[in-house]
């Protein structure tokens, strides 16, 4: 619990609507193989998506910024979800159909991820006010044998153009993570930051690679 506190000194500043690996549960289990033809707001279906929703990743070697490795890992089978601070580890928030993309870049003592995700059903703005209600419901949980401190919400650039954006930290005396969600249409773009840093210097590098990553997801 002591490595968040000095976070939420960050909570007395201008907020704009936001890691391990990327998301703060385990992966759900597959998807139904079923596609669906519905074209969505960013005129994206099924069959487009997974190709389309790469496109709105930062490249591989986009990380080099925050001194991480030009390299990166593409997980293109992870069927990852957006984190879900304050929600138990054993139940599975329900987004509807997805199709996601997960890029990751390890480096000695941090790493990062970007969770690229399509939604069917939901525009990405409608999946992060989710997100943001549940994380701004409870300052800890329990999260396994762990108790996970929350600090909702923390400052992010400001930005334009995008549909929504939030940023939230969660972690406990051993580990931490700060997550950037951004929207766009029926996509939501997820940037992750995690390891044996302290919690200010993984939030300063979080807010270093936000504008590339909202440009990415703009351009895509």
């Amino acid at each position: 619990m002591k490595r968040l506190l000095a976070i939420a000194l960050l909570l007395t500043t201008a907020c704009t609507g936001t890691p391990p690996p990327a998301p703060s549960s385990t992966p759900p289990p597959s998807t139904t193989t079923t596609v669906p033809t519905t074209t969505t707001t960013t005129g994206i279906n099924a069959e487009s998506a997974p190709l389309k929703i790469k496109s709105y990743a930062i490249p591989v070697d986009g990380m080099a910024g925050i001194g991480l490795p030009t390299g990166a890992d593409d997980r293109t089978a992870g069927k990852w979800l957006p984190p879900s601070p304050c929600v138990r580890s054993d139940v599975e928030v329900d987004h509807g159909y997805y199709i996601n993309f997960v890029r990751r870049w390890e480096g000695e003592k941090f790493r990062a991820d970007q969770l690229v995700t399509w939604f069917e059903d939901k525009t990405g703005a409608e999946v992060i006010a989710k997100i943001k209600q549940d994380a701004e419901s409870c300052e800890e949980y329990q999260w396994n044998d762990r108790t996970m401190v929350v600090t909702a919400p923390v400052t992010l650039p400001q930005m334009s153009d995008l549909d929504a954006s939030y940023a939230v930290c969660e972690g406990d005396d051993y580990w931490a993570i700060c997550y950037a969600l951004l929207a766009r249409g029926n996509v939501v773009s997820v940037i992750s930051v995690d390891g044996g840093l302290t919690d200010l210097e993984l939030l300063d590098k979080l807010r270093i690679v936000v504008p590339p990553t909202a440009a990415a997801i703009m351009a895509g």
